[in-house]
């Protein structure tokens, strides 16, 4: 999948004029990587500082940052292992954010001798981000994450507040 020409990187300081729906409308983030692991340090660095120019808060923001690593990190192990094909991931904000992460893939069954304390991922991210999509098929599978701007922060019910990550949490 190739990007329309003139899409920017958020380190290219080029922001859109604010919407009416008071979301501030930036340049949509559109990363293609290949299925390693060392690149997901990359990833999440873009797509964070992405993230940091939108309306959403910051334990919202981290939250969507951690579902969608734990996206990409389920397509490089999973759904390429680690074959170094492109992945790709695509944000954009406009009346609410929307994140993709796609790849083409395909489905492996777990094995019998593998360890048991896997397969977390997908409820990791229908927790973080409820109303996750993920469509997996003959091309590939798609991760789908959308966020309201409004939508408020988690809770962290055992604190009775906010929950609150210092910036060494961050993946």
């Amino acid at each position: 999948m190739r990007h329309p020409e003139g899409m920017r990187h958020p380190e290219s300081g080029d922001r859109k004029a604010a919407t009416t729906s008071g979301q501030r409308s930036l340049e949509d983030l559109h990363i293609e990587f290949r299925a390693r692991s060392g690149e997901l340090q990359r990833v999440r660095t873009l797509l964070r500082a992405w993230l940091a120019g939108t309306t959403l808060g910051p334990d919202r923001a981290y939250d969507l940052l951690l579902a969608v690593n734990e996206a990409c990190t389920n397509a490089v192990e999973h759904g390429h292992r680690g074959d170094g094909r492109t992945i790709v991931l695509h944000a954009t904000a406009t009346h609410s954010i929307r994140i993709t992460v796609s790849d083409s893939g395909t489905w492996r069954a777990p094995r019998a001798d593998e360890e048991v304390d896997r397969g977390r991922g997908l409820p990791m991210m229908n927790a973080l981000m409820p109303g996750t999509r993920v469509v997996s098929g003959a091309d590939g599978t798609t991760v789908e994450f959308v966020v309201s701007p409004t939508t408020e922060e988690r809770s962290d019910p055992d604190a009775g507040q906010r929950s609150r990550r210092s910036s060494a949490e961050q993946p």
